[in-house]
């Protein structure tokens, strides 16, 4: 016999997540200065960046009707600890939480930590008989067994969809 259980989900239960990667002081307009001839010429074909940029990730969600979750920052940093100058401007009230990785993007403890301590926090139903849907990619940091099993137990339903298309 099977057993089909029924919930209620409301469209302020049900939720987009994904990531987002960006190159900080990537985007400055390049200035040279050549002759007439190198210019006519075709022989400058590229530029060369002056190397000071930096990687973060985001990871964002937001509701069905438009409330949003305070975005978790992800900085590159190999020690595992934030530098004092990545968040020396941000105050209490900015709602945005922060950590490393050591390639600036988000993993399976990234992932799973964002459920517990971020997800959770901000989206659990105000009546037992209610349960969040998440919509994630397939990214193996939404995609593991810890992060399925979690969301299971905290009647969290995922909508899993193929990698690259929830953005």
């Amino acid at each position: 016999m099977m057993v089909i259980e029924t919930y209620r989900i409301t469209a302020d239960n049900i939720y987009n997540f994904d990531e987002k990667g960006f190159l900080m002081g990537f985007g400055h307009t390049m200035k040279r200065i050549m002759t007439q001839e190198a210019l006519k010429s075709g022989r400058i074909k590229k530029s060369k960046q002056d190397g000071s940029h930096e990687f973060i990730s985001i990871l964002a969600c937001i509701s069905a009707i438009g409330k949003w979750i305070p975005l978790l920052l992800i900085y590159k940093g190999e020690s595992g600890d934030l530098t004092s100058t990545w968040v020396d401007e941000v105050r209490t009230d900015s709602q945005a939480h922060f950590t490393v990785s050591s390639n600036g993007w988000s993993n399976n403890a990234i992932g799973l930590v964002w459920l517990q301590k971020v997800f959770e926090c901000y989206t659990t139903p105000k009546h037992t008989t209610q349960k969040c849907l998440l919509i994630v990619d397939g990214h193996s940091s939404h995609v593991n067994i810890a992060f399925v099993n979690w969301a299971d137990q905290h009647g969290i339903i995922l909508l899993i969809l193929p990698p690259h298309t929830t953005h």
